[in-house]
């Protein structure tokens, strides 16, 4: 028996239909036994065949036993998932005309036939069971999947547009949502997908505006998700036909594009720059602020308890001194004072010093904690910080002299070495803590690494915005000027000279305040009628900060570099793109108060740390980007300018010229 089924599957890898009609003269049973109504649980030999496209094999299995197309193996699969995974039209037919109801059928994924043959791109296939069985098109799995989420996951494009053009209530199917309240346009833009992106916002009834459960349109994904050259485009794709952030969502719902036809506002979508979601307060000062009342609260319990028992206990009776005639003269100890007091006063008066002083800064910690200040800002976490510091280091006292106050004489020396090693080693740590705290204030104080980095070497970065309107003119190129050589000059003298009366804005003092405070005054751009002391002019240092205030990415693709800037506050309409002296360009922006507006709104200002003033960066192109085609926009505050290579034979021709 044994040798007869091994020829029966031997004959079904061969898809030889003359074995298998010799195999059933010998035994007309052979095949009803591979049922698993008779104990079989693994592949039958239509299973073998179906997935070797065989189609001469299966039709014949079929004739004669039709109930084997029913029969799942240990995965669950029927031989309709085999054939529909590999693509095998013929066969997929075949079993289909047994029995339709088959294309519902489940895997141990969950996957029935018609989407395991989307996932793999079987066109064919997919045509076939979606005009027998349509329904099944319709079929959810997993986390609320659709057959279109899980082509979007696997970049099946073409079998999207099959689907779309062949499945009946298109704006349903196409806005199908899973679980996490997702559809196939936030996952083809999550995956950067630009041509999955434009056919679903160009040829189907998606909606552009549809949110997740974060709330999140695609729009919004696209923002939050890592930068990439893609993004531009999708952007695009996007914004063309109304997409928008959540904040900007119209309150009376999703806006749709209608199926064939665009909405043709690039102008007004690409100039709507949108600005970030407020973002809730900063965990790291939620934590903290409950961290230091856990720590408050157990240091204040620890010093209210040695304080009322102190360490050696408490008189438990009254003892008195008298003369020969038993008259009483005074008090050798009463009960319920502090034996300690009484044998080591000094060794008490310490321990009373550093305990109290742990007990009322732990207490004020808690008393500032909850009385609700605005303690909002990492400043006065720091200095709540540097309080408990000064607790444990009394408490860390107290521990001494307790130890050594019950420590036997003999034993007080080790007991000295051992407490005394431990508090050099907590000094040296809050030491260390506290150098490492100190420097970093003072590299931020100072910042001055950043600005003469930029004064003394070339620029070479690039930024990336989008569709912003660009000019070239010709000028003198900035880093080839000799005005330019006469700051660096100027400026390292400012490091090495030692004159009294140096501008400290020319050696790295770059903080917003600054800037503020020339935009509140107004000081003109004039140069000064005193004669320069080697200093550089004021236009060129307002110039330099406003390059070294303006963080840049540069980015060389196979066809193209993208230059990303960070100009936050400024309008896109604001912000200039420029070439000069045909391989420098050159980003510039300004952001203002507006003044007027403000006295007439009766603004005053409580806090101003934003930083007000000019926004420049300058970058040297390579020889082969072409000005030409060069491309911007700005969204959120950050610009991204890509600029195109040249081909390379072009280039090559141009080089050589």
């Amino acid at each position: 028996m044994e040798n007869m089924t091994s020829r029966l599957y031997n004959a079904a890898v061969k898809g030889s239909v003359t074995d298998l009609l010799e195999l059933l003269q010998q035994d007309r049973l052979i095949l009803d036994r591979l049922t698993s109504a008779n104990g079989f649980t693994r592949e039958t030999p239509l299973h073998v065949a179906a997935m070797l496209g065989h189609t001469q094999f299966v039709k014949e299995i079929l004739d004669r036993k039709p109930q084997l197309a029913k029969e799942s193996d240990s995965q669950r699969y029927l031989a309709l998932h085999l054939a529909s995974a590999k693509g095998h039209v013929e066969i997929v037919k075949a079993l289909v005309f047994v029995s339709p109801v088959m294309c519902f059928a489940r895997d141990k994924d969950g996957l029935n036939p018609l989407q395991l043959a989307a996932i793999k791109g079987r066109i064919g296939v997919v045509r076939e069971l979606v005009r027998v069985v349509p329904d099944a098109a319709r079929a959810t799995c997993g986390q609320g999947e659709t057959i279109l989420h899980l082509c979007v996951k696997h970049n099946q494009l073409e079998v999207i547009r099959l689907l779309v053009d062949q499945v009946m209530g298109n704006y349903e199917f196409v806005n199908a949502k899973d679980h996490y309240g997702m559809t196939i346009l936030h996952l083809a833009v999550a995956d950067k997908q630009i041509e999955t992106t434009r056919f679903l916002v160009t040829n189907t009834s998606i909606e552009v505006n549809a949110v997740n459960a974060n709330g999140f349109t695609a729009l919004d994904i696209l923002a939050q998700s890592h930068r990439d050259i893609k993004d531009f485009d999708i952007s695009e794709s996007l914004r063309i036909v109304g997409a928008l952030r959540t904040i900007d969502a119209p309150p009376q719902g999703n806006w749709t594009v209608p199926h064939g036809h665009r909405n043709h506002q690039p102008e007004a979508a690409q100039n709507n720059l949108v600005k970030d979601k407020k973002q809730p307060p900063e965990d790291w000062l939620t934590r903290k602020r409950d961290s230091l009342m856990v720590v408050a609260s157990l240091i204040a319990t620890m010093a209210f308890q040695s304080g009322s028992n102190p360490p050696g206990g408490l008189w438990q009776d009254d003892l008195t001194a008298g003369d020969s005639n038993n008259n009483t003269t005074r008090a050798l100890h009463m009960a319920g004072k502090s034996i300690m007091a009484d044998k080591k006063p000094n060794d008490y008066a310490y321990f009373l010093y550093s305990n109290t002083l742990g007990f009322v800064a732990s207490l004020s910690i808690i008393l500032l904690l909850v009385t609700g200040l605005p303690f909002k800002k990492r400043l006065f976490m720091w200095v709540l910080t540097v309080t408990v510091w000064v607790t444990i280091t009394a408490m860390a006292l107290t521990y001494r002299i307790s130890v050594l106050h019950f420590t036997t004489s003999h034993q007080v020396p080790v007991a000295t070495r051992v407490v005394n090693y431990g508090l050099y080693g907590w000094s040296g740590i809050m030491a260390l803590v506290f150098l490492l705290h100190f420097g970093n204030l003072v590299i931020k104080a100072l910042e001055f690494s950043r600005i003469f980095a930029f004064l003394c070497y070339p620029i070479t970065t690039i930024n990336a915005t989008a569709l912003l309107p660009f000019s070239r003119r010709s000028s003198a190129g900035f880093f080839k000027s000799s005005s330019y050589t006469k700051l660096c000059q100027s400026t390292l003298q400012l490091f090495t000279s030692s004159q009294k009366d140096m501008d400290l804005r020319n050696i790295g003092f770059n903080y917003p305040i600054f800037s503020v405070l020339e935009d509140m005054l107004d000081f003109p751009e004039e140069h000064d009628n005193k004669p320069p002391r080697n200093n550089p002019s004021r236009a060129y240092v307002r110039d330099a900060k406003a390059m070294a205030a303006t963080p840049a990415d540069v980015m060389e693709y196979p066809n193209a570099y993208v230059f990303i800037v960070d100009m936050p506050g400024i309008k896109g309409s604001e912000i200039k793109v420029q070439v000069e002296d045909s391989n420098v360009l050159v980003v510039s922006g300004e952001r203002k108060r507006d003044k007027e507006k403000d006295e007439k709104d009766g603004v005053k200002y409580v806090r101003m740390e934003r930083r007000v003033g000019k926004f420049m960066r300058k970058f040297s192109l390579p020889e082969n980007a072409n000005v030409e085609k060069m491309f911007a926009v700005c969204q959120d505050g950050v610009l991204t300018v890509k600029v195109e290579k040249l081909p390379r034979f072009y280039w090559f021709v141009s080089k050589q010229k």
